[in-house]
């Protein structure tokens, strides 16, 4: 079959592997620690500020709604558990911003959002040192479980309902452990929480193990792995190893699509047009429980500065765009945060020591895709590794000086050191 050559640009950041860190010399909670807190140094200078124009969010916007305050003051996490004043006072004010929004917010327009924000609060609230008075941490907690046969009951739809039914999984559980609901009101949420995450299964993951959304229904990678991480989450939550096995399906056909590496093509799919931290921590976890060896391969792809690319902001995380002909571009991936809390709530996962691999062991060609580590054929379509770095030109931002917010002042008191950066090439390609 013969392939059409194409041209695409593409921002490349070469960088040494983890493979410089002794295999088990960190944890699953240091990794997380290690994006965390470089993470929230960009808050530092810029103020709670995030942009996503691969999602409408062109410019930088000021942290407005529960789960936009939640998510990125989440960042601060590891700093105020190290008794940072001003990081516990960040995670604190959008703890009171969030509660008064989603207090006025009509329970009928409730969403995987503010699931996504109401357990970022429970986590803060149980978890991290912050200064509240015990009824104050107490007091949140009590809202957030009352607003939950609203929010488990929201319209969520596709990979957004199963997100939504493992945070709320995981709230009820604890309510129930706290005695903050009955064995009744436990019950009755239970059987609500599963119908919704099976109707969203049903709906988009075939007989297989492939998620495909839309109309007509097509494979997204990004959304698979949500899909199978929040799955997998959901069964450890429940004792449901139906939902594991079903999760460890789905890991094995993203194996079939994975580079050698451990990159993963967006263009496989429709959106996003990159892949970032948050994809690949996910990747990596979900296949430490699938019981592959080489999990750690996601993970080493991911960390250091690749998805820390952007000249103008260097502590800024992001995802830049690998699809052809798609435009070059940085997007926040403040969603990592997420995903992240979520695995370092559930016992398997937290304090996990990390055995960081170079490379995934490709398994054997099946379902029509060809994969030799370097080029994969998926659909009648090549994908290839980029190569021949041919110039070399940094962005800037177009907007990026007219940034108006409330600059926090340096509270970096970490003795994290970092590497220095490595040169970030923009690269004009030819894949095959």
């Amino acid at each position: 079959m013969t392939f059409k050559s194409f041209i695409i640009t593409a921002v490349i950041l070469i960088s040494f592997p983890m493979l410089a860190l002794a295999a088990g010399s960190e944890t699953s909670r240091q990794y997380v620690a290690d994006f965390y807190n470089r993470y929230s140094r960009n808050f530092d200078e810029l103020g709670l500020v995030y942009s996503v124009p691969d999602y409408g969010i062109d410019y930088f916007k000021t942290a407005t709604t529960p789960r936009e305050l939640m998510s990125l003051a989440t960042y601060y996490r590891f700093r105020a558990e190290g008794g940072e004043q001003q990081a516990q006072q960040i995670i604190r004010q959008a703890l009171q911003q969030s509660d008064k929004l989603l207090n006025q917010q009509l329970p009928i327009t409730f969403s995987f959002e503010d699931a996504a924000a109401q357990f970022l609060m429970w986590q803060m609230t149980t978890d991290v040192p912050l200064g509240l008075s015990m009824g104050e941490s107490w007091g949140y907690r009590q809202r957030v479980i009352g607003r939950a046969k609203a929010g488990i009951a929201a319209p969520d739809t596709e990979n957004r309902a199963v997100l939504s039914a493992a945070y709320w999984q995981y709230i009820v559980n604890q309510a129930s452990l706290a005695g903050m609901i009955t064995p009744v009101d436990k019950f009755n949420l239970d059987i609500k929480i599963k119908e919704k995450i099976d109707k969203a299964l049903a709906d988009n993951v075939n007989t297989v193990g492939w998620y495909e959304e839309g109309s007509p229904k097509v494979f997204n990678p990004h959304y698979h792995l949500i899909t199978a991480f929040y799955t997998m989450a959901y069964g450890e939550l429940t004792y449901n190893t139906g939902y594991v096995d079903l999760a460890k399906k789905m890991a094995a056909n993203l194996r079939q699509v994975s580079f050698a590496s451990g990159m993963v093509e967006a263009g496989l799919g429709p959106r996003p047009v990159g892949l970032g931290a948050q994809f690949y921590l996910g990747a990596g976890l979900l296949n430490w429980r699938a019981g592959y060896a080489d999990y750690g391969a996601y993970l080493n792809f991911a960390w250091g500065d690749r998805f820390f690319s952007d000249a103008s902001f260097p502590n800024r995380l992001e995802y830049h765009a690998t699809m052809a002909e798609r435009e070059i571009g940085f997007h926040d991936d403040y969603a990592f945060s997420n995903l992240a809390e979520l695995a370092l709530a559930l016992p398997f996962f937290n304090g996990k020591q990390i055995d960081f691999a170079d490379s995934l062991r490709i398994p054997p060609n099946s379902g029509g895709i060809a994969n030799d580590g370097q080029t994969i054929v998926y659909k009648n379509k090549k994908y290839s590794l980029l190569r021949n770095i041919t110039s070399v030109q940094l962005l800037e931002p177009e907007h990026s000086a007219q940034i108006k917010t409330e600059v926090l002042g340096s509270v970096w008191n970490s003795d994290l050191q970092w590497k220095p950066r490595i040169k970030l090439l923009l690269q004009s390609i030819n894949l095959f």
